[in-house]
């Protein structure tokens, strides 16, 4: 036992010792295998061995001696957060309850070996041979730890379900983005579009989600009838769009619901849009979930048009320390480029920072996503133009870039233009809108080919040696006028 003494010394040790060590998590030397449901190539729920039937693992009604539509299930051999993981070896699915009511397809199924970030996949779908309602299950074997128990094999079971009906009846199925867009399905967690992330504040609404309403129901099928949509959670915080939306839908036919996330609070927000349908098989009210944050400030993207600094990288992870702009601010300050002659110019440079600085975990640090841009643009008066020499369009994380806007007057008086940043943040407003401005002055002497705002020539280097050939033509003419004279 430690004696009472001792511990006062370890206490004062225990940050030192601490700050000195590195510890090496345990890595799992087995395959890290992840089965997914998914839908257009999306995941929609992961799947452990043997669940319930649910989602799209429950068919639609389907008529005897027809097919339903093919259920995708992937499968991925993953590296886990410590380097573990290794190749993962499986057996070929197959049907083993439910009988002929079900078929499969295991074209290009892998068993010889999925690597460590790949995958591969098997498609399932119900075939009644006769009227009922019908399960099955497809099985397939994995060897789930070749170290310890090489050539073992446990059984992973993949739970479908299926009924007939007597004739085509009209059926909901609800997409993100496209007809043939990801599934959503009644009252599942917010994932993929339907997660919008965040968003700041001051930035407006997101672009808009498209949910597509559709009767998938086959040709001949009833119509479906949707009561008016609306948001039952969230509304301050979402809003919903109706114009695509239609009351009845012919089998195979679709109407739209727009839904985008407009934050009024920080925070996280949910959002809940309910509809009623009357196909006779999905919920009613049918409920379509959404999540989103809002924030005060965005998430990666900030725009300053000082020297900084910007960071500072002292600690870990480094901080955001720069002063940057508001989108859409009006011109003024370093924006404002003053009085420029004709023929000169003045230049401002916009930095770019990704403020998405990472975080510190016990493993380490790990640093921020990506930030990704656009190429910019001008939009005004053709006196500004951008420079983009030292411009990237990916910032990685805590670091940043810069592009150059010249004001060169091609006319007289007070210039203005609209820089658009375009980006990938989605917390922020896209594209991003720096405002600039200047006056010309001296920029309507002379023959130039620009025209001022008062409708003479802008003058310019040609417009000068113009004038001067002018002067020395006259001269001549003079002169031989002065001599002809004398003669």
């Amino acid at each position: 036992m430690l004696k009472a003494a001792m511990l006062p010394a370890l206490l004062l040790l225990a940050p030192v010792l601490m700050a000195n060590t590195s510890p090496t998590p345990p890595v799992y030397p087995g395959p890290v295998m992840e089965v997914d449901e998914t839908s257009a190539g999306a995941t929609v729920t992961a799947l452990y061995d043997n669940d319930a039937a649910a989602y799209g693992r429950v068919f639609r009604p389907t008529l005897v001696g027809s097919t339903s539509e093919w259920l995708t299930i992937k499968i991925r051999s993953v590296t886990t957060m410590f380097g573990g993981g290794d190749t993962l070896y499986m057996t070929t699915p197959a049907v083993t309850a439910g009988g002929a009511n079900f078929s499969i397809d295991t074209t290009g199924f892998v068993t010889t070996g999925v690597a460590t970030g790949n995958e591969t996949e098997f498609k399932v779908r119900f075939s009644p041979q006769s009227a009922g309602s019908f399960s099955g299950t497809v099985t397939f074997t994995w060897e789930s730890d070749p170290y310890q128990y090489p050539g073992t094999y446990v059984d992973f079971r993949v739970n479908v379900q299926g009924s007939t009906s007597a004739a085509a009846v009209s059926h909901l199925s609800v997409h993100e983005s496209t007809p043939a867009g990801t599934r959503v399905f009644h009252n599942q967690s917010p994932a993929n579009a339907r997660e919008f992330g965040r968003r700041k504040l001051a930035a407006g609404p997101t672009t808009a989600l498209v949910l597509w309403l559709k009767n998938d129901a086959p040709y001949g099928a009833p119509d479906l009838h949707i009561g008016t949509p609306v948001l039952t959670t969230g509304s301050a915080e979402f809003t919903l769009e109706l114009s695509g939306f239609a009351a009845t839908i012919a089998a195979g036919a679709a109407a739209e619901v727009r839904v985008a996330f407009d934050p009024a609070s920080v925070g996280m927000h949910n959002g809940v849009l309910q509809f009623t349908q009357d196909d006779g098989v999905n919920a009613s009210p049918f409920e379509v979930q959404f999540l989103g944050e809002g924030t005060i400030e965005a998430w990666q993207l900030r725009v300053c048009d000082n020297n900084g600094p910007f960071f500072d990288n002292n600690p870990t992870p480094p901080a955001y320390t720069g002063t940057h702009l508001a989108e859409n601010a009006p011109a003024a300050g370093n924006r404002d480029l003053g009085t420029v002659d004709g023929g000169n110019s003045a230049t401002l440079t916009l930095t770019i920072c990704n403020a998405d600085v990472g975080y510190f975990a016990w493993i380490g640090y790990v640093p921020g996503s990506d930030l990704t841009l656009g190429t910019p643009t001008v939009q005004g008066d053709a006196d500004f133009t951008v420079e983009l020499a030292t411009y990237s369009t990916t910032v990685t994380s805590a670091q940043t870039t810069t592009l150059i806007v010249r004001f060169s007057p091609l006319a007289n008086g007070v210039r203005s233009a609209t820089i658009l940043i375009p980006h990938m943040d989605g917390s922020e407003r896209e594209p991003f809108r720096v405002h600039v401005t200047g006056t010309g002055a001296n920029a309507g002497i002379g023959g130039g080919t620009g025209t001022s705002d008062g409708g003479g020539c802008a003058s310019g280097p040609g417009s000068a040696v113009g004038l001067l050939l002018l002067t020395l033509l006259g001269l001549v003419a003079a002169s031989r006028v002065v001599l002809r004279t004398r003669t």
